[in-house]
């Protein structure tokens, strides 16, 4: 009854929480931008697809499991590509589209996310670059398709965790219940972090799949059916694409603990654990050698920054945010787990390293996310940083659904509604966020304070030609907060665009004002006096810039244009060599600014 109950009130918040006013429900309302025709096509489509599944048809099907899942996974990445994200308002879609194919250095965070990145761009790009294409779409392109390739993998390990639950808590009937599989991989792959696997322009889809993937082969350790290596192996892979996954690891001590207990198993335990560790160790100490990437500086600047104060942690707006967040990455994982903790606690018929193992994942996860404190874009904006979470808590609450519901009707009628409404929640998602019409009428709404929303709308109406747009959005976000430091750079960026370069000065001397230790800022004054005519005043910023970023290829083409300008061809030609060592990259940008210094190369 309380697992009922938890599912009406989900599906009541889903179906309801259009009508609430704009931005007050931003993890619900994605239905509320759709047109009605197009609204009233998804509900058909997320209500008709778990009768399908428990018709007589799909229950008498009888494809192996390893086809039934390459169905599925080839029909979920369909899905994910003809479907995929339209736009990068969302997470730093922004500054990933604007200079991935620039910067070559490790993402301090997420370093094997941004190797994987600028290698997809180094195999992909050329087959979606076409002449006169803006390179941001191109880039918006190949991120999407590592986005979907790790969807393709979410989509293996969602049918994995499936079987898995469906093994170890067996219904009253024996044999293998296809429709209690097939609902349960339906539902665990369509929550709202799922967004993530749809073309998103990010770097948080492939630890959303490792994190998946570690549940699974978690599973299967603490069921005595798999190594700890596999777990082990997942958490240390999700926890080199980005930092966030270390929420993971008082999950994984449960499951090492667990095999250290069973005398049978503590030899491979210890074997698993030494080899996992030793290849973190090699790890940091390659990444140290060639790249120059200290690992144990990283983690610990992670630690200090990811502190929230106690006035914020219980303001309005922490409890407005907290909740739409788990909203839309479930509906059904924080808000389903914890009202069956206590229940699943107590469940004697399950084993007690199962027990431990996913009661600590949902109190650890659920604190991770409430002591997070205000995001540098605003939750709504970041949500995507708990997508790992997201998917996680979507397989934790099932778990403890198939643990405490064992009758083979009652479990399929709440499977069956637990993904009706899973489907209800995430559909809207989707053709929103594959819609940019959509998209930008919703972002509108956001509550992200700190003139966060007013000036990403000045950027895409910038980006889109409508200057007057964009500059009425730089002013009211300037309104809301005149150290939007975004805003005065786009006001800058406008002003070169129109040709009046002395009001671009004015604002990246602001700029400057505002963020004195970001280069980028002093870099754009320096162009801005190279626009203007005033070379010597440009050169003079140049020299502060190049005390403290002495390796900044960008400096080093500037220079060159302004001692091409002053006629140091000489001066101008040196210049260009050290930008062009730096950042090969800058050719392309080299050839069209300084054509005659370009010429024979």
């Amino acid at each position: 009854m309380l697992t009922a109950g938890v599912l009406a009130c989900a599906a009541i918040a889903v179906v309801a929480a259009p009508a609430a006013p704009a931005g007050a429900a931003w993890g619900l309302d994605a239905a509320r931008f759709l047109p009605a025709p197009t609204r009233a096509m998804l509900v058909l489509l997320a209500l008709g697809t778990p009768m399908l599944l428990l018709a007589p048809v799909g229950r008498r099907l009888r494809l192996p499991a390893p086809a039934a899942t390459a169905v599925f996974v080839a029909c979920f990445t369909v899905l994910a590509w003809c479907f995929r994200v339209g736009h990068v308002f969302l997470g730093d879609g922004i500054p990933i589209t604007s200079t991935l194919p620039d910067t070559a250095a490790l993402h301090p965070r997420e370093p094997l996310s941004s190797w994987l990145l600028h290698r997809a761009w180094s195999a992909l790009g050329p087959y979606f670059a076409d002449p006169g294409r803006a390179r941001e779409l191109v880039v918006q392109d190949v991120v999407a398709v590592v986005s979907v390739a790790a969807g393709a993998l979410y989509a293996a390990a969602a049918a994995g965790i499936a079987r898995e639950l469906a093994r170890s808590f067996p219904g009253e009937t024996p044999g293998d219940d296809r429709a209690t599989v097939a609902l349960a991989t339906v539902t665990l792959a369509a929550p709202g972090a799922a967004l993530v696997f749809f073309g998103y322009v990010e770097h948080y889809a492939w630890p959303a799949a490792c994190s998946a993937l570690f549940v699974w082969t978690a599973l299967r350790a603490l069921a005595g059916k798999g190594p700890l290596f596999a777990p082990l192996a997942c958490l240390a892979l999700a926890f080199a694409l980005h930092f966030s996954s270390l929420v993971l690891l008082p999950m994984a001590v449960v499951t090492t603990v667990a095999s250290f207990t069973v005398r049978e198993r503590r030899g491979a335990a210890l074997r698993d654990v030494a080899l996992v560790l030793a290849a973190v160790a090699t790890a940091a100490v390659a990444l140290r050698l060639g790249a120059d990437y200290d690992l144990a500086h990283h983690v610990r600047e992670l630690a200090k920054s990811n502190r929230a104060d106690l006035a914020y942690l219980s303001s309005r707006a922490h409890v407005r945010d907290f909740t739409n967040e788990h909203a839309l990455l479930g509906p059904l994982g924080l808000f389903l787990a914890l009202p069956l903790l206590v229940p699943f606690a107590l469940e004697g018929r399950v084993r007690a390293s199962l027990r431990a193992f996913v009661g600590t994942g949902v109190v650890t996860l659920g604190a991770a996310t409430w002591f997070t404190p205000d995001m540098p874009l605003g939750y709504a904006r970041d949500w995507d940083v708990f997508a790992a979470v997201g998917v996680t808590l979507a397989a934790l609450a099932l778990a403890m659904l198939f643990a405490l519901v064992r009758a083979d009707r009652a479990r399929h009628g709440l499977l069956a509604a637990a993904c009706a409404v899973t489907l209800l929640h995430t559909l809207p998602w989707v053709a929103v966020n594959h819609s940019i019409g959509a998209s930008a009428a919703r972002f509108a709404t956001l509550p992200l304070g700190l003139g966060r929303t007013e000036s990403t709308l000045a950027w895409w109406h910038m980006q889109r030609g409508d200057h007057a747009s964009a500059r009425m959005w730089i002013e009211r976000s300037l309104r809301a907060n005149p150290g939007n430091i975004r805003a005065v750079d786009l006001y800058g960026r406008i002003a070169l665009l129109e040709g009046q370069p002395a009001i671009a000065v004015r604002a990246y001397r602001a700029g400057i004002a505002l963020r004195p230790e970001r280069p980028e800022y002093r870099l754009q004054l320096a162009f801005a006096l190279h626009a203007a005519g005033r070379e010597p005043e440009a050169l003079a910023v140049l020299d502060t810039l190049e005390r403290t970023h002495p390796d900044e290829p960008a400096l080093w083409l500037q220079r060159a244009m302004g001692r091409h300008a002053l006629g140091d061809e000489a001066g101008a030609r040196t210049s260009l060599e050290r930008a062009l060592a730096l950042n090969p990259a800058l050719a392309a940008t080299a050839r069209s600014v300084l054509p005659s210094l370009m010429e024979g190369r």
